[in-house]
């Protein structure tokens, strides 16, 4: 009786599932080390995980429209695009009174939220300081909408 054994091999992106390379091998197969090298022919990114050149260049996209948004953390050796970055932080509070309905203050709020995690990650803000900024945001947004409300423009306008 003659035995044949063919290891089948297949490298996957572990961000959106991507077959990204695979090949049969009689005998032993290939060991994850080999896998990773022929992965990286191929453009992946390896480590821990590997991610298809896809999703690599949409995760730097992502990550390079951030630091248009806020500054690159660390670039600047005087503080300036930190202290921009916060200046701005604060002035989206503070035109949280300007708004005239309830919907108008929600998406200011959001605003304020995304804006909050963009400065913390980008280095500008400490995690114990985003979050005392954003309940004070968010005791501040619930002021106004009670003002909204008391004015009788909830959602009109």
């Amino acid at each position: 009786m003659a035995i044949f054994r063919e290891v089948r091999t297949e490298v996957y992106c572990d961000i959106c599932g991507e077959y990204v390379i695979g090949w049969k091998s009689p005998g032993k197969g290939v060991s994850r080390g080999w896998a990773a090298y022929f992965a990286r022919e191929e453009g992946c990114t390896t480590g821990k995980k590997i991610i298809c050149k896809s999703c690599r260049i949409s995760r730097r996209i992502e990550k390079c429209s951030l630091q248009k948004k806020c500054g690159e953390a660390g670039k600047d050796a005087d503080g300036a695009l930190g202290m921009q970055a916060v200046t701005k932080l604060t002035a989206l509070i503070s035109g949280l009174k300007n708004k005239k309905t309830e919907y108008d203050i929600f998406q200011q709020f959001y605003t304020i939220q995304g804006y909050a995690m963009c400065c913390r990650d980008s280095g500008f803000l400490e995690h114990e300081s985003t979050n005392d900024i954003l309940k004070m945001a968010e005791v501040l947004a619930d002021n106004e909408i009670i003002r909204v409300r008391a004015e009788g423009k909830g959602g009109q306008e």
